[in-house]
């Protein structure tokens, strides 16, 4: 294998996005898939898989934050660019489905909708964003960055756990600071991590037996709390350094992924909503395999159009301003 200058590449990193969203898109349909084959063990298993999914959205997201913005102070161009591509997305596709379904009522509703609070990956991201610009503003050395966002992150976990929230909420928000750290690190990590690579990717591959055990606690005998976030953070780190690591080796083998990636903001935002409506009032009387091919093959084209018509908007939009 050639010299890796870099952990992800831009195309490697839309690579572990369209893998992801699918392993969000499959743990969202594991209720019917467990019906499909009839297996209770099954559907809970794959009802794991959104959490892996999502450790790659972050870890590819704070990866992809600190390789943009290397040694600069930001301003607010920072917050605006993420805005525009994560929270307009949102504001727009969620409050279309919103208003479909009755609209808002109340307070308590739109501060739930503002806040992404039914779509924690929002939610979190949003926060992610947030303290990222708050601790680049305060600082330009590297290590201070990376120990300020540690404590961000752990006070912000703490906080969910606080709330009761479910462990899916929290346990994923460390893969977020991995990614910024293979980043800010790169160099370094990228010598070390280049010792006998293919010995490392068996190494993973073995624990990917302990991934899966921890992915499947629960289903017979629930752990205390601490030993699952315990074996869910080791777990989610991993998956997620498994990925990174043999990306370089699976890019040029599934690169159709990389355009599902492009678009797999816009995909997880509406798939769930393409799927009721097709279980429930589209193809109410369908087998569940046609009812789920039918929700994917509709959710991925809807996804695509609405991420086509806002990659027209910005072009219209810079065209306008003369950039």
């Amino acid at each position: 294998m050639t010299q890796r200058k870099a952990f992800l590449t831009k195309e490697q990193s839309l690579m572990l996005r369209g893998i992801a969203i699918f392993l969000v898109l499959i743990s969202h349909y594991a209720v019917w898939i467990g019906e499909i084959f009839h297996s209770d063990l099954l559907e809970y298993g794959l009802g794991r898989f959104g959490v892996y999914g999502v450790d790659l959205f972050f870890a590819v997201s704070g990866y992809g934050l600190v390789k943009s913005v290397g040694k600069k102070r930001i301003n607010g161009t920072f917050l605006w660019k993420r805005f525009k591509t994560v929270y307009l997305p949102y504001l727009l596709i969620v409050g279309l489905i919103t208003v479909y379904d009755g609209g808002i009522s109340g307070m308590t509703g739109w501060v739930s909708f503002l806040t992404g609070a039914e779509y924690w990956y929002i939610r979190n991201i949003l926060v992610f964003y947030l303290a990222f610009y708050v601790v680049y503003r305060l600082s330009d050395r590297s290590w201070v960055r990376m120990l300020l966002m540690a404590v961000c992150l752990t006070a912000y976990s703490g906080l969910l756990i606080w709330q009761g929230r479910a462990l899916f909420w929290y346990i994923s928000n460390v893969t977020f600071l991995f990614g910024m750290l293979l980043a800010q690190y790169e160099r370094q990590l990228l010598k070390a991590a280049g010792f006998l690579y293919p010995l490392q990717l068996l190494a993973l591959a073995v624990g990917m037996y302990f991934v899966i055990k921890t992915g499947l606690e629960g289903y017979t005998v629930i752990p205390p709390l601490e030993e699952k976030i315990r074996s869910g953070l080791l777990a989610g780190l991993i998956w997620t350094y498994l990925m990174v690591q043999g990306c370089a080796f699976l890019h040029e083998k599934i690169r159709w992924l990389e355009a599902v990636g492009s678009f797999s903001l816009e995909l997880y935002l509406c798939h769930m909503f393409v799927f009721y409506r097709v279980v429930n009032d589209w193809l109410p009387q369908q087998e569940n395999v046609v009812q789920i091919v039918a929700a994917v093959t509709i959710a991925v084209a809807l996804a695509w159009v609405i991420h086509m018509l806002f990659d027209l908007l910005w072009k219209a939009a810079a065209a306008l301003s003369g950039r």
